[in-house]
């Protein structure tokens, strides 16, 4: 746990292992790096009486009007301190009075402010957890959110009141399935209606029905993941509650060897493990697999290993390189690895009023990386997700009445070029102007590693051969009508979920996409088209 199971430089000593973290040095991007403030459950009797014992403290320092209310924001804010201390990266809250006033229908973040800040800087003065202020320059809309860290002196409190390892909470759900923001991002309040009411209650009845099925992922050895997937996605959200390792089958330890040309890092971990730390494997014969219960902890100690390592890169392009360090499951030694999404719950989000945004967000396969989504089960079996192609391009030129078949992105420069003008044209229709775009686009290439066309003014010339091709929707580009789109496309994406729902299909949306049981396909295909026939007057492109 919060120092791991390892001693530090006995993992170094490992030339393999060292080999691959060697150039990770320093402290520069770990402040910026941050996760959100948010609200658990918890029945841990041990995490009460330490909420116990810290309220008496706090109750020294400020005034307290509502014992118990206190009691349950020092809760809350002690379980995300202890997840900064297990993923050794800081919380991000705000510390400006109207986040807190203008979100009150939205019931599971809202802490009132004045009690909230004043819990937060008496645990800082107690010793018990760091933070940096953040700042907002609202004429340039720049600014960086307050981020906090538990203290040594809180991890040993949380060490010694047995909160040693994940498990003894989980996360909150979600109140309110209608969110309405404002142009700042902020949740604000609305008049209900019958429309908004009948959404929230279509919604409701889905979540029911999604939280009733079994979402796992599926691994086997010769899926290739990345360091960003391990990290970022699995370590944390297991961590977090929201995302339960189901079982780690790793090689017989005479098969590990035709891998040798690709050192074997959890092979590697383990000896370190075993042997360094005397402690003994289950009893039973060295070759063969060992059982789960050692494997998850042994699995989840090593990726724990590697999340503070990477911590320490101080160059960010560095990081971004590690992070997308890309190998097969088998280099870590491991033939199979299963994990269930625990939080699959959808709200929709709108932007400025009702006519913008409203896309269904929350489920956590929405966060998996889109080469792993075909790995995903329902209920054990295995999926196939259909997606509408070019799916806010078409929709433009329906809006034109011009039914349009061909891939517009390939349209342009050809077969080589689509992943460089669909991040062309979908960052177009959403900015305001095309310097806006053009920075966009290039970080947007960068991210994705597509090359730039050799050619002077790169990015201003594909904007331009996009605006030829496309001649009749030219107008709509930096015209911010990609909020509008939106709009249209979670009508659609709401319209098949209802109808799968009500069938007792279960449907995982992302965004343009349905994922479904492979048995269910047909169903799947004939939905989507009727209902964006239905809205939009053509027949839509489905992949």
């Amino acid at each position: 746990m919060f120092g791991t199971l390892v001693d530090r430089s006995l993992f170094l000593s490992n030339p393999n292992i060292f080999k691959a973290f060697s150039t990770i040095v320093g402290s520069g991007t770990w402040v910026r790096d941050a996760f959100d403030f948010d609200v658990y459950t918890s029945k841990s009797r041990e995490l009460r009486r330490l909420v116990s014992q810290i309220y008496d403290e706090v109750a020294q320092e400020i005034p307290i009007s509502s014992p118990s209310k206190t009691r349950d924001v020092i809760k809350t804010t002690l379980i995300n301190l202890w997840i900064t201390a297990y993923l050794h990266k800081p919380v991000r809250y705000s510390r400006d009075r109207s986040f807190y006033t203008s979100a009150r229908r939205y019931g599971r973040l809202f802490l009132k402010y004045d009690r909230l800040i004043p819990v937060i800087d008496a645990l800082e003065g107690l010793g018990y957890l760091e933070q940096r202020i953040g700042f907002k320059v609202w004429d340039k809309e720049i600014g960086f959110q307050t981020r906090m860290w538990a203290t040594d002196r809180l991890v040993a409190k949380f060490e010694k009141a047995g909160l040693k390892n994940p498990g003894f909470f989980t996360a909150s759900r979600i109140n309110e399935y209608i969110i309405l923001k404002d142009t700042q991002g902020r949740k604000v309040q609305y008049i209900e209606t019958q429309g908004i009411s009948r959404r929230r209650k279509q919604l409701t009845k889905y979540n029911n029905h999604i939280n009733n099925s079994r979402i796992t992922v599926v691994l086997n050895s010769q899926e290739r993941i990345t360091y960003r997937f391990l990290l970022l996605f699995l370590h944390s959200y297991v961590i977090k509650g929201m995302v339960k390792i189901v079982s780690v089958k790793q090689y017989q330890t005479g098969t590990t060897r035709q891998y040798s040309d690709n050192y074997n890092l959890l092979q590697q971990y383990h000896y370190i493990y075993t042997t360094m730390t005397q402690k003994k494997q289950p009893n039973h014969s060295p070759v063969g697999t060992i059982d789960d219960s050692f494997s998850i902890g042994l699995f989840m100690d090593f990726v724990g290993d590697i999340n503070t390592f990477a911590r320490g890169f101080s160059n960010k392009d560095h990081a971004e390189g590690f992070l997308n360090q890309e190998y097969a499951l088998q280099e870590l030694g491991i033939e199979r690895l299963e994990f269930q999404l625990m939080d699959e719950e959808l709200h929709r989000v709108y932007n400025r009023s009702f006519n913008y945004g409203g896309r269904a967000y929350g489920a956590l396969h929405q966060n998996l990386p889109r080469d792993l989504r075909p790995l995903i089960h329902i209920d054990d079996q295995q999926t196939e997700e259909l997606d509408f192609s070019a799916h806010h391009i078409r929709m433009l030129y329906h809006m034109q009445g011009l039914d349009y078949r061909p891939d517009p992105y390939i349209a342009c420069e050809g077969k080589a070029m689509r992943n460089q003008y669909k991040s062309v044209a979908l960052i177009a229709i959403n900015a305001a102007n095309t310097r806006e775009a053009s920075g966009a686009i290039y970080d947007d290439l960068k991210k994705h590693g597509l090359p730039l066309p050799t050619r002077s003014k790169p990015i201003k010339s594909m904007i331009d051969i996009f605006k030829m091709t496309h001649e009749p929707i030219r107008r709509h580009l930096f015209s911010g009508v990609g909020l509008e789109l939106q709009n249209k496309d979670s009508d659609i994406m709401n319209a098949i979920l209802v109808r799968l729902t009500d069938m007792g299909i279960a449907g995982l949306p992302v965004h343009d996409s349905v994922i479904v049981q492979a048995r269910h396909k047909d169903i799947l295909g004939a939905v989507m088209v009727d209902e964006y026939r239905q809205l939009m007057g053509f027949e839509p492109v489905i992949k």
